[in-house]
């Protein structure tokens, strides 16, 4: 028999999060007091980005419990990442830029993501603020069907995504079937997951136990290799084991994440970039062998600039708001909602549905519109960003309701099926699914809407299924109560 449910950890209390936040924001107003200090403006508003995350988490109440793995926690760290220290980085290294006629535009475009991010904060805590857990929230897998059947599906998602990246880069025709399969990847992080929360909080043993672990992690090396020109999936896939060990036994492995951030710089960021350079009609395997060879032709500068800078560079995506702010309304017209509430439906009906479906490209049609991109370039997709989107569409007024609704959605998905910490595997396991699709919100609005709405219908019905199937089993309490066991925290915000 195992625990009612775990003691929920405080090991980041809010009267600490308070301060933190509070040093963070008259660190950044000292700034402006630095004669000496470069771009104090830029440095002060990309402050105020980790500032008013930690402020919010201190503000708002709760019992002094903290969640590393919150929505709101990881999407403020890679916002300010995104804007903050990308327009810092920028401001320091102008020569990085697309354009130098984009260097002007970097403060208001910081200055709109802060707007918009506090628009996001407040949609997150003032909407949604009591929801329940799923019914199936005490429910747990019996035997191996719900592991080998989300893996299998996710798994040929991964495998029919790059069969169809192979088929545009070719130009041959897009096969249904193949185009249909890349719509399930995000399934494999399910039972990912719930592997390893099962295997460290001891709810599989054994053989068992050693053959899932070893299966999934095969499956997970097999998807690193044919999505070799990914930099996020490895990352994504080295994380969730990281918020397993956090939900499973209260303990968050900064140690360990730390190491692994320094590999995917120092290692992984600059063998893949230089991976890419190489021609795609050579074999998977040459290119990684040249890769590698001309990596240690490298003398220390030059790998630096090749890993360090050139992540900074990669993350500093603020240039496509600023390329919005520059030319929206002048060479470029607004789109007055067209990519936010027309593109969607092409996400969401599949190709077999619509055979002539045509292959959408917003990301490199933004690159091309906004002259981020050269005429030559018909492979690159950038990442047109959230705000830079709204404010392309409907203007300011787009980029504060539509953060104030994004805010709301990331409030009740973490609501929903994230908060707390009680004994859940398959509602935690939902909650990291659709963790992984809100956290490449910066793509583009469409993508990002139609991933969680494709994920969640299909997840639902396959627990559906299963559950009728008899494949999931009430997780066996201890204690005087019955039921499911949620977290007092779980369900309510105050």
């Amino acid at each position: 028999m195992f625990p009612m449910e775990q003691h929920a950890p405080a090991l980041f209390p809010k009267h600490r999060m308070l301060a933190a936040g509070i040093v963070c924001l008259a660190a950044a107003c000292a700034a402006t007091l630095v004669p000496l200090v470069p771009h104090p403006g830029t440095i002060l508003l990309a402050s105020l980005l980790p500032g008013m995350t930690l402020m919010y988490l201190g503000l708002r109440g709760r019992d002094g419990s903290f969640d590393y793995a919150e929505a709101v926690l990881l999407y403020g760290i890679l916002y300010s990442l995104y804007f903050g220290v990308g327009a810092i980085f920028l401001k320091f290294n102008p020569e990085r830029l697309t354009s130098l006629s984009l260097y002007n535009y970097l403060d208001p475009a910081l200055a709109l993501a802060v707007v918009g991010y506090v628009a996001l904060l407040a949609g997150y805590g003032f909407t949604f603020r009591h929801v329940r857990p799923p019914r199936w929230a005490n429910l747990e897998p019996r035997g191996v069907i719900v592991y080998v059947l989300f893996g299998g599906m996710g798994l040929a998602g991964f495998l029919g995504g790059a069969m169809h990246a192979t088929q545009v880069l070719s130009g041959s025709a897009f096969s249904p079937v193949v185009s249909m399969l890349g719509q399930f990847t995000s399934l494999f992080f399910f039972p990912w997951f719930l592997v390893w929360y099962a295997i460290l909080s001891g709810r599989l043993q054994g053989l068992r136990a050693l053959c899932l672990g070893a299966g999934f992690l095969a499956a997970a090396i097999m998807i690193v290799i044919v999505n070799v020109g990914q930099k996020g999936t490895p990352a994504t896939l080295a994380a969730i084991p990281m918020i397993a060990v956090w939900y499973a036994r209260g303990r968050f492995p900064l140690k360990t994440i730390a190491t692994l951030v320094l590999i995917w710089i120092l290692v992984v960021f600059p063998v893949y970039n230089t991976f890419r350079l190489q021609h795609r009609s050579i074999p998977t395997a040459e290119r990684m062998e040249r890769s590698v060879d001309t990596m240690t032709s490298w003398d220390a500068r030059e790998f630096a600039d090749r890993s360090i800078i050139a992540f900074f560079g990669r993350i500093a995506i603020i240039q496509a708001p600023a390329a919005v702010l520059r030319d929206a309304g002048r060479s470029v017209d607004f789109m007055y909602g067209k990519t936010l509430f027309l593109t969607p439906m092409s996400f969401l009906v599949p190709r077999f549905l619509w055979p002539d479906k045509p292959q959408f490209t917003l990301g490199h049609d933004f690159g091309r519109i906004f002259g981020l991109l050269s005429r030559a370039d018909r492979q690159t997709y950038l990442a047109i960003t959230t705000i830079g989107e709204l404010y392309w569409n409907l203007h300011v007024p787009g980029v504060l309701a539509g953060m104030f609704v994004l805010g709301s959605l990331l409030g009740w998905i973490y609501r929903r099926y994230g908060q707390g910490f009680a004994i859940e595997p398959m509602r935690k396991a939902m909650y990291v699914m659709l963790l992984t699709v809100m956290l490449q919100g910066e793509g583009n609005i469409a993508g990002f809407v139609s991933g969680i709405v494709r994920t969640l219908i299909a997840t639902l019905v396959i627990l559906t299924l299963l559950r009728k199937l008899g494949s999931l089993q009430e997780i066996p309490r201890t204690g005087t109560g019955g039921g499911a066991a949620v977290d007092g925290s779980a369900g309510t915000v105050a």
